[in-house]
Parts: C-alpha cells; sequence; structure tokens
C-alpha cells in the first residue's frame, strides 16, 4: 500500500510513521501539503495515486489556501481514497466553538440561552412614561 503522509517536513512523527508502515510492508511518502496542487480540467490530483491519505499537520495559510486543502481532501474522501484525520474532522477541530459543541451540545446551548436571557429586557408588564 502506498500511503501519503501530509506534513510540513520530516519530523520525528513522520519518519516515525514511514518506519511503522515499511514493517508492515508499505510505502508511506511525505508530502508537504503546502506543495498539494490540482486541476479542474487538467491532469488528476497528484493525491489520488496514494492507496491512503495521513494528515500530519494543517499548515497555516489565507482562507483561500485552507479552504482549497480542505477542498483536497473532501475530493479524495469523495473518490473512495481512505484519509485519516479527515477534512470534517479537521474542520471539526480548527473551530473552537464547534469542537466544543460536539463534546457537551447541551452545556455550549444552555450557556446562549442564558446569555440571551440575560441580554432581554425583563417584561414587568408596565411601562413608564419619561
Amino acid at each position: 500500500m502506498r500511503i501519503a503522509l501530509l506534513a510540513g517536513g520530516d519530523g520525528w512523527h513522520v519518519r516515525d510513521l514511514r518506519r511503522a508502515a515499511a514493517q508492515l510492508g508499505h510505502a508511506a511518502e511525505p508530502v508537504d501539503f503546502c506543495r498539494v496542487c490540482a486541476h479542474v480540467d487538467g491532469p488528476p490530483d497528484p493525491l489520488s495515486a496514494f492507496d491512503a491519505v495521513v494528515v500530519r499537520t494543517m499548515p497555516p495559510g489565507s482562507l483561500e489556501q485552507v479552504v482549497f486543502r480542505m477542498d483536497v481532501l473532501h475530493r479524495l474522501e469523495s473518490h473512495g481514497v481512505p484519509v485519516l484525520n479527515p477534512a470534517r474532522a479537521l474542520e471539526v477541530c480548527v473551530d473552537k466553538y464547534l469542537a466544543t459543541a460536539r463534546l457537551t451540545p447541551t452545556c455550549c446551548w444552555s450557556l446562549t440561552r442564558q446569555r440571551r436571557r440575560s441580554s432581554w429586557p425583563r417584561a414587568t408588564g408596565s411601562r413608564s412614561a419619561k
């Protein structure tokens, strides 16, 4: 099996994943996420040549760059390429509110309701003229 390791370098975690893959008879190749490119009407995405993709890091970038990287991962998944740390998981982890809401849905909902309630004007039933 040929595995792409999406990472920002050749750190110890990449070296260890390559070692583990080799012990199991697989080839794991580091791919710099910043160098991933794709074409709508051109050659196939270079990541589609892999049997699986492991996302180790999501490098910082502009909104356009991050959205493009997520789109690449979504497209790989839709074409049946297994992605460890898939796009949706990364989206949830990066969005701190969404991650917290997923972990404790009633807590976040009740806090929002309490804040909203405290900012509402009190209904007293009487109006004062000033």
